[in-house]
């Protein structure tokens, strides 16, 4: 996928936000590709989800991506993840 998108062979393309999220609320848009957070790059497409869900809720986090070959930084103030049951 990323040779197809022209770009380095790692990082995490965003999906689709979630109405209301931190994501949403930093115009983060379907098909952004993630390149780091913080400066520091994503191997693997994982590495999102583990760096952020050790992060403090309301730690501001600077992300780095592509959007339509367009490199940018986006400001995102992190939430809280809701507790889940145990199942």
């Amino acid at each position: 996928m990323a040779a197809l998108l022209g770009l380095e062979p790692y990082g995490a393309i965003f999906d689709r936000p979630e109405p209301g999220s931190p994501a949403a609320a930093a115009n983060i848009e379907q098909g952004d590709v993630l390149t780091a957070i913080n400066g520091s790059p994503l191997m693997r497409s994982t590495d999102f989800a583990e760096i952020i869900s050790v992060m403090a809720p309301n730690a501001t986090v600077y992300l780095d991506t592509r959007r339509d070959g367009v490199a940018m930084q986006i400001k995102v103030i992190l939430g809280s993840a809701p507790c889940r049951a145990p199942g």
